[in-house]
């Protein structure tokens, strides 16, 4: 574009006397100058703002990608925290039972020695208990 112009321009004033030639071709070379930083600067402002998008795309996938994350972890966490409390809550319920039949076995095997109505009334209790079980 520039040099076209400046093509233009020569080849305009080769008719014109030697010194006009030379001082428009002096101008001539100031306003490509001109031209060339003006495009310059748009060309930066351009890269720059560019840059700026790529960066801020760049901040939203990660932070993105750090929520998924996150949200993942959490949904692990209470699995595992719901995981642990169905486990806890099972072996608290075996050990209630163990320690039921137990209780139970040992009062059966106590009334049967020494036969109490109240002993009588707590095995049959436990019988059902184990029976239910």
């Amino acid at each position: 574009m520039f040099l076209i112009t400046f093509y233009q321009f020569r080849h305009h004033h080769r008719r014109h006397n030697h010194h006009h030639r030379h001082h428009h071709h002096h101008n001539i070379i100031i306003i490509n100058i001109i031209d060339i930083i003006i495009i310059i600067i748009i060309i930066i402002i351009i890269i720059i703002i560019i840059i700026i998008i790529i960066i801020i795309i760049i901040i939203i996938i990660i932070i993105i990608i750090i929520n998924i994350i996150i949200i993942i972890i959490i949904i692990v966490i209470i699995i595992i925290i719901i995981i642990i409390i169905i486990i806890i809550i099972i072996i608290i319920i075996i050990i209630i039972i163990i320690i039921i039949i137990v209780f139970c076995i040992i009062i059966i095997s106590s009334s049967n020695r020494s036969s109490n109505s109240s002993k009588i009334i707590v095995s049959g209790i436990c019988s059902i208990i184990l029976s239910s079980l």
